[in-house]
């Protein structure tokens, strides 16, 4: 009985056939890296101009003169999430007992009626 004997040249051909396929799959993953990594890159820049906005924003309202303040009008005991400096001047409370309190709480009994309508 003879042994059969494998064609290198067979061999050889099969190797660069799955090398070819190999590199195009490799080049395609490559290409969907480089699409993704510039998806990132777009994201993180509108990530940092929406910060930039948040603080010009923030800083705003630090500073001007009128009252702002911001309730959670989704939440049943409408709760103040932000307030700013001159709400705290008009109201006599300080920021701590105003956030996360019930809206409704700034007309109370004792409170000016002129704030309550400055408010309003």
């Amino acid at each position: 009985m003879k042994k059969k004997t494998k064609n290198p040249l067979s061999r050889n051909r099969i190797r660069n056939v799955e090398r070819v396929r190999l590199e195009g799959v490799v080049q395609q993953q490559a290409d969907e890296l480089k699409i993704k990594n510039g998806q990132l890159r777009t994201g993180a820049e509108k990530q940092i101009r929406s910060e930039e906005q948040i603080h010009i924003c923030t800083k705003a309202m630090e500073s001007t003169a009128d009252g702002i303040f911001i309730i959670d009008a989704q939440k049943q005991d409408f709760p103040v999430i932000y307030a700013n400096q001159s709400v705290q001047k008009m109201t006599g409370f300080a920021k701590r007992e105003i956030l996360g309190r019930n809206y409704f709480l700034l007309y109370r009994v004792d409170v000016d009626p002129r704030i309550v309508n400055e408010i309003k």
